[in-house]
């Protein structure tokens, strides 16, 4: 594992501290897939998908 790993695997284990695994593999690839590319449309992508998660629960 490279020290950028070790740093991103620290983060998310503080961020999701007693959430699940399956919410903390969520975590590391959406951060891991901002970290690649065009973060502006991966974060607008991100928020269209968020906005209907929410619409779809309510």
């Amino acid at each position: 594992m490279t020290s950028r790993e070790l740093e991103i695997n620290k983060i998310i284990d503080k961020l999701c501290e007693g959430k699940e695994d399956d919410y903390k593999t969520f975590i590391k690839r959406m951060m891991l897939s901002m970290i690649e590319g065009d973060k502006w449309e991966k974060l607008s992508d991100l928020n269209d998908l968020t906005e209907k998660i929410k619409n779809h629960n309510d």
